[in-house]
């Protein structure tokens, strides 16, 4: 039988070839068509990939432009804002101070400066620091002799009478 009679070129040795010819030229597209698949996929991969480092420099360009913005905000409050804010807080506090405690403090001392002359001038206040002056200068002689020695202009003096030496 020839090959011609059994199916020609695809029959026998000839048909095995051919079979392999095909099959190896399919495979080779599916190959082909693989390999495409997979670049595809890469590239994809790839693009993701660039998208977020993209998206994350992004993110990061603008973190950084709040975290400027938030710097600013707080050199202003600190350095103008918050100083503004007290300078007005203690000038308020000031004129409060001149205006409402100024003059109470003023003549509470007026009237602790009445009340202190008038117990000054009591005599019974002084005739007790007159009898203080004269018993201190009786425990301390040395009190006399540094004041004779001061108003004596050769030496010391002689003793006055302790009566006179009135301490206010």
């Amino acid at each position: 039988m020839t090959a011609e009679a059994t199916g020609g070129f695809w029959s026998g040795a000839g048909g095995a070839i051919g079979g392999g010819l095909i099959s190896g030229g399919l495979g080779l597209l599916a190959s082909i068509g693989n390999n495409k698949t997979l670049a595809s996929a890469k590239e994809a991969e790839l693009k993701g990939q660039t998208f977020g480092i993209q998206q994350g420099a992004e993110t990061t360009k603008w973190g950084l432009y709040g975290n400027l913005a938030n710097q600013i905000a707080a050199n202003r409050w600190n350095f103008e804002i918050g100083p503004d804010q007290q300078l007005n807080r203690d000038i308020y506090a000031r004129g409060y101070d001149l205006n409402v405690f100024s003059p109470k403090e003023e003549g509470r001392q007026r009237e602790n400066l009445r009340w202190e002359t008038g117990f000054k001038n009591d005599p019974a206040f002084r005739n007790f620091s007159q009898q203080q002056a004269i018993s201190n200068l009786k425990t301390n002689p040395d009190i006399i002799r540094e004041k004779a020695a001061k108003t004596g202009m050769f030496g010391p003096i002689a003793q006055a009478p302790l009566g006179s030496f009135m301490v206010t």
